[in-house]
């Protein structure tokens, strides 16, 4: 539970506000609610946390939302506004009116009581230019290339990759790079809202500039977060031009020129697929709870292991994708016979938001509980601890080449 706070809860209907303010005391603050007016704005200069719901008369509950956020003093306390219906619109207006995290009627009270809470703890947090530190030691080993992947597309990867990319970026540490090796339908840039000049493609058939960290560099989409982004190219015949010798140099290469490497592997597994992950000090596997994933996943799972794949490497991330969902985390686990390592909030309007603006999620709506599990897993990949894993012998790889082939 946070600290004790005053919470403004901004509200025209009273026996709405009773029902809010027996939740949220319930967490141990005190409730100041009241409709909207010229009280509101001076109850909340004393504020720790600011909610608004119904608002009647002429001025929208996005007006309140936009000047709460414009006037001095009080724009930096987070702001949740809970909109009246669950149109999507209506909670896009919101967010873009200034609100840190948005939910809708009718309020579920464990719900209401978690986005609270995660406000509370972000609001402590530096802005998007600088997200607090992981407590790593230094001298501690810790992943270089972080691989994302899911044998079933529409899970997320790209989606976690991006975010947790940024996330690093932005801790202004170490250099980091974000590639799309998606080579058939990558959307890393669409999600990052740039125009790439060159791709990953040119890079990896460039064996000179592979071995001048100056050049490799040359080749990268500049991010505002200092994120750079090598880009899968943008046709996806384009993609078939690589060799897994070509990721393998592409990948070394990389490895010179910046301290972390995140890749969005996408979801085809191949030789290239595999080759990354020989590359990998951790391999990201994000899968649904719905059984086509978790199917897709064990049978990846059963050729690693067959192979000798690299299962301390795995690290499990569930995207809860769906508003209701048949599979709990312990089904998941028990099927997997593996660990879930990290879990993704559903929401059904931020992810959306974030694609089509090409602003991320721990950019756009930092204090929303999806930037903070985000956040959170990029933390979890940096300082998790782990011995140096060799990667799987040449023969080996042969051998599964050749089983892939016979699919």
């Amino acid at each position: 539970m946070s600290d004790s706070i005053i919470v403004l809860l901004i509200c025209a209907d009273r026996d709405t506000a009773g029902q809010l303010a027996t939740v949220i005391q319930g967490r141990g603050h005190r409730v100041v609610a009241t409709p909207y007016g010229p009280s509101a704005m001076t109850r909340a200069a004393e504020a720790g946390l600011i909610v608004v719901d119904r608002v009647d008369g002429p001025v929208p509950a996005t007006s309140v939302v936009a000047r709460m956020k414009g006037t001095a003093g009080i724009q930096h306390v987070p702001l949740l506004a809970i909109a009246q219906s669950d149109q999507v619109e209506e909670r896009i207006s919101l967010l873009e009116a200034g609100a840190d995290d948005v939910m809708a009627h009718p309020v579920d009270d464990a719900e209401l009581e978690a986005r609270l809470d995660v406000l509370l703890v972000r609001s402590h947090v530096p802005s998007p230019a600088g997200p607090s530190e992981p407590d790593i030691d230094a001298s501690l080993p810790r992943p270089r290339l972080l691989a994302f992947f899911s044998p079933k597309g529409g899970v997320g990867t790209t989606t976690a990759a991006v975010n947790c990319a940024i996330s690093l970026a932005l801790r202004k540490k170490q250099s980091v790079a974000l590639v799309d090796l998606d080579l058939g339908r990558g959307q890393v840039a669409t999600h990052l809202n740039l125009t790439p000049r060159l791709t990953v493609v040119e890079l990896a058939r460039d064996g000179v500039a592979l071995e001048d960290p100056d050049l490799v560099r040359g080749y990268a989409e500049e991010h505002a977060s200092g994120l750079a982004v090598f880009a899968a190219p943008q046709r996806p015949d384009q993609g078939a031009l690589l060799a897994p010798e070509h990721v393998s140099r592409l990948l070394e290469g990389l490895a010179v020129a910046y301290e972390i490497i995140v890749v969005d592997g996408g979801s085809t597994f191949d030789e290239r697929a595999l080759t990354l992950f020989e590359h990998a000090e951790r391999i990201v596997l994000t899968v649904s709870p719905e059984i086509p994933a978790v199917r897709a996943v064990h049978a990846l799972m059963e050729v690693l292991a067959e192979y000798e794949g690299p299962s301390e490497r795995q690290f499990f991330v569930l995207n809860h994708i769906f508003a209701s969902e048949m599979l709990r985390t312990d089904d998941l686990q028990r099927s997997l016979q593996a660990s879930i390592g990290a879990e993704l909030h559903y929401d059904p309007i931020l992810y959306l938001k974030a694609v089509n603006e090409g602003v991320p999620v721990v950019i756009g709506s930092p204090r929303s509980i999806a930037a903070d599990r985000l956040n959170r897993l990029a933390t979890q990949l940096l300082g998790e601890l782990h011995q140096p894993v060799a990667g799987l012998e040449a023969p080996r790889r042969k051998s599964l080449a050749g089983l892939l082939r016979r699919g």
